[in-house]
């Protein structure tokens, strides 16, 4: 995981509290990046297993892995 995207995952872990799904918009706000590149690290990030895209969410949620890994669901 490069810096950038570590930062994007503590934005995301900072903005998704409660189990309520951030936006791309939200983190990129707070990691101080584009919501392109946030969109990008978040994609990832999933892919890494680090964060998921919330099924459910109607504003296109992410949210981190509960396990911090692969394998973790919301479901």
């Amino acid at each position: 995981m490069t810096a950038a995207q570590r930062r994007s995952l503590e934005a995301l872990e900072a903005v998704s509290r409660d189990g309520w799904p951030a936006t791309v918009r939200e983190v990129a706000r707070v990691a101080g990046c584009s919501v392109s590149t946030a969109h990008g690290h978040l994609v990832a990030l999933e892919r890494q297993g680090a964060a998921l895209r919330h099924p459910r969410s109607e504003r296109g949620g992410w949210l981190p892995s509960p396990a911090g890994g692969p394998g973790g669901s919301y479901l």
